[in-house]
């Protein structure tokens, strides 16, 4: 008798204009009795994942499909919109935001009362802010959590996100649009900054990603050894729940993991929309299921491993919007799908391109016309609008560096010219972190890379010391 049992990752063959970059995963396999280790090499996922399986129709009740989970014992705040925001948040236009601005249309241009034009919003890298916009940046996030807005908009999404389906997409790119619409009033007058997104490709090839910069102090902070964010800009926000200190427990799921270049690369290569937004947890009688089987690198679920990566309050969906770090990942997440949409669809197919409306797939909330849960004045469909990206905010290209042009034009980034098939921008590593393969890049962001950690730089006597060992071959 033949038993076999695998663990290895289904994955299946698609082309990709990948980086060359390849990850080494481990394979315990049973045959006959007796176990088996084995290595794969493949460019798509750092850890194994486990497989998604349609839902047998008779388990649905028992099941997540189409259930909103908020647990038990949740105490229910309110979170809703005010008069003024119900009059301004549906907005898909300047002209029409301008009262919320206290502006005046001149010539179809929003005046400000100082007399700056209120123009798009300018969505970058995290790491490529300067030291003046990610100190406005901090200071308007500050206050607007300071005011109780942070955490009433927080709830909007721990009471109405919409999961597993393709109007998470939709869903979330309206719900950031009406977060930066009332984050622009914490900012100062005319100012554009708008949500920077942060590019986890960047952090995801580093020889350990829990000790990017990005992680820091510096940046979105770092936590205390009972996971509580104490250090940085945002340290000490309260939750919505009411718990004084917001928790990550950095790389503690192991189903958790950073978004990679290949899986990027499998999204752009993408040509019908079904592809993207994917029905991520259908019931088996799904209409879509036998030409687009369920694929651990769906869209949907390259954003879910990051989530479960970070952990704590950021692991869960009714508590992920403590961490700051939400607005940032989904901002990427967006850019993301705008990119494949301008590169695979036309004008007119942004718009109207959508996937079925199967309720076996999905439930009706992701449907084509369905009202956007908790975002009044909004139906799914309309946040397909070319008008997001053309109106009211624009995307910063991703960090780039070349052999000639070797920076990344950030202190928090690198550019690394050897381990990829092309120079490519990585972030830096905090102090006493890993940087195990980089000792001749400039890899940490405080002192050196030293015997594969970042270090203070050595004296002229250690130096000395050092050299002379290495001389001799002492160890």
């Amino acid at each position: 008798m033949f038993i076999f049992i695998s663990l290895l990752l289904l994955i299946a063959e698609l082309p990709i204009n990948g980086q060359g970059k390849e990850f080494s995963t481990e394979e315990i396999s049973y045959m006959n009795g007796h176990k088996y280790y084995g290595r794969s090499e493949q460019p798509y996922f750092r850890v194994k994942h486990k497989k998604h399986w349609p839902i047998e129709l008779i388990h649905m009740n028992d099941s997540d499909f189409g259930k909103h989970r908020i647990p038990d014992d949740d105490v229910w705040m309110a979170h809703d919109w005010t008069e003024e925001e119900l009059k301004y948040m549906h907005c898909l236009d300047l002209l029409c935001l301008c009262p919320y601005y206290n502006g005046s249309v001149l010539d179809d241009v929003c005046v400000l009362p100082n007399g700056d034009e209120l123009k798009p919003m300018r969505r970058k890298e995290y790491r490529t802010l300067s030291d003046d916009e990610r100190t406005q940046l901090e200071k308007a996030f500050r206050a607007m959590h300071d005011s109780g807005i942070y955490n009433r908009l927080g709830r909007v999404h721990k009471y109405g996100g919409v999961h597993s389906g393709p109007g998470f997409f939709p869903w979330h790119r309206e719900f950031l649009k009406r977060f930066e619409f009332i984050l622009r009033r914490f900012l100062p007058m005319g100012s554009n900054l708008g949500l920077p997104y942060w590019d986890s490709v960047m952090d995801a090839y580093l020889p350990n990603e829990t000790h990017s910069i990005i992680f820091s102090k510096y940046l979105t902070g770092d936590h205390n050894e009972n996971h509580e964010m104490v250090y940085g800009p945002y340290a000490r926000m309260k939750t919505m729940e009411g718990n004084p200190l917001v928790k990550r427990y950095l790389g503690h799921n192991k189903q958790g993991e950073l978004i990679t270049e290949a899986r990027i690369d499998v999204i752009m290569d993408q040509q019908d929309v079904v592809g993207v937004l994917s029905h991520s947890n259908p019931l088996m009688p799904c209409s879509l299921l036998p030409r687009f089987k369920l694929d651990e690198r769906f869209f949907e679920y390259t954003h879910d491993y990051v989530h479960y990566f970070i952990g704590g309050d950021f692991e869960e969906t009714h508590t992920s919007t403590n961490d700051i770090i939400f607005y940032f990942h989904h901002t990427f997440v967006d850019f993301i799908w705008e990119m494949w949409r301008q590169k695979i669809q036309t004008k007119a197919g942004r718009e109207s391109e959508y996937p079925p409306n199967d309720p076996y797939c999905y439930p009706p909330n992701h449907f084509y016309n369905a009202s956007m849960d908790e975002l009044p004045n909004r139906r799914i469909r309309d946040g397909l609008s070319n008008n997001y990206t053309d109106n009211l905010y624009t995307y910063e290209m991703r960090p780039r560096c070349t052999h000639t042009k070797p920076n990344c034009g950030s202190n928090f980034l690198f550019c690394d010219t050897e381990n990829f098939d092309r120079p490519k921008c990585q972030s830096k590593i905090k102090f006493g972190g890993n940087c195990t393969g980089y000792e001749k890049f400039a890899i940490c962001y405080d002192g050196i890379c030293l015997n594969g950690y970042c270090r203070e730089e050595p004296s002229f006597w250690e130096r000395l010391w050092l050299w002379i060992k290495r001389l001799l071959r002492i160890e």
